[in-house]
């Protein structure tokens, strides 16, 4: 690892919330449960999405980045409740290219994965089975996307599998439907904001019969700095995209960013971004100065 690298690193830490969605929605005060990682010297985690949770264990999915192979994985990590500590954690799947965003498909009694593979050039499914030996892994079953798509999700809120994706940048929300003539998600149309608050930040959820939608929010050099949450309806053949509240990580100087949201059995999980030193912050924020102070002078 280079110099620069050295002084410029930072991680991805996983936490929970202890308020439910409703809190979120109405705009209460969030309290952070931040999650002991044993691993965090040589690893980091990013991306979470509740697989499952007991009286006494937490299963995530996530982009594992271990520094050692330097592209992500996706792994299982098992949580205890009571120390809010990893105990273990299982490498589900790896494939030649990086992949992130775990989003988890439940169907028929079975669980699907379908993680970002935007450096692959497509979108792929895979089903959550076990090998002979009873451990968890991941088995590609079929391609759902053509397109260089980022952190997408599919729901059916609106009695249709719809595909809610960045196939452009974060100023885009891109959905898709489902064409049954190829067997996979198209583009059907685009959302378009003046500020790079669109690209998918989790999982759609729903409080009091109405639908949210978590956003990742960012600024130019500053990737994830909060989550966005947004009310969506689609009424008149047109979609409506209300704003409701930002999530910022919790306090701390080192703490400068937070990009997913995700909701299962009651449990609220995100992930924080910290810089690992002083240095490290002031050096991004000097980069982002710079890249302004070019573009104001385009």
């Amino acid at each position: 690892m280079s110099l620069l690298s050295r002084l410029c690193s930072s991680r991805w830490d996983i936490a929970f919330l202890e308020e439910n969605l409703q809190d979120v929605v109405s705009g209460k005060h969030l309290h952070f449960i931040e999650l002991q990682n044993p691993f965090k010297d040589s690893t980091w985690f990013a991306d979470p999405f509740i697989l499952d949770v007991t009286d006494t264990e937490i299963f995530v999915l996530v982009e594992e980045m271990n520094k050692s192979i330097q592209k992500g994985r996706i792994a299982k990590l098992t949580i205890d409740k009571k120390e809010w500590k990893i105990t273990k954690v299982d490498i589900l799947l790896e494939e030649p290219w990086h992949l992130s965003f775990p989003f988890i498909l439940r169907k028929d009694n079975k669980i699907f994965v379908a993680p970002e593979s935007a450096y692959s050039h497509a979108w792929y499914l895979y089903e959550l089975v076990q090998d002979d030996n009873g451990n968890d892994k991941l088995v590609r079953v079929e391609k759902l996307c053509d397109d260089i798509v980022w952190d997408s999700i599919i729901t059916n809120y609106w009695n249709e599998p719809l595909m809610f994706t960045a196939a452009q940048n974060d100023f885009y929300l891109d959905i898709y439907g489902f064409n049954k003539d190829k067997g996979l998600y198209s583009l059907r149309e685009s959302l378009h904001s003046n500020k790079q608050n669109m690209r998918m930040a989790g999982d759609l959820f729903c409080v009091n019969n109405r639908i949210y939608c978590p956003s990742q929010n960012s600024r130019p050099g500053s990737y994830g700095e909060a989550v966005e949450i947004k009310e969506i309806s689609y009424s008149n053949s047109k979609w409506n995209l209300q704003s409701i509240r930002k999530i910022r990580p919790p306090h701390g100087i080192l703490n400068d960013g937070i990009h997913t949201f995700n909701e299962y059995k009651g449990v609220i999980v995100v992930d924080i971004h910290r810089q690992k030193t002083f240095t490290s912050l002031l050096i991004k924020d000097l980069l982002i100065i710079k890249k302004a102070i070019i573009n104001i002078l385009r």
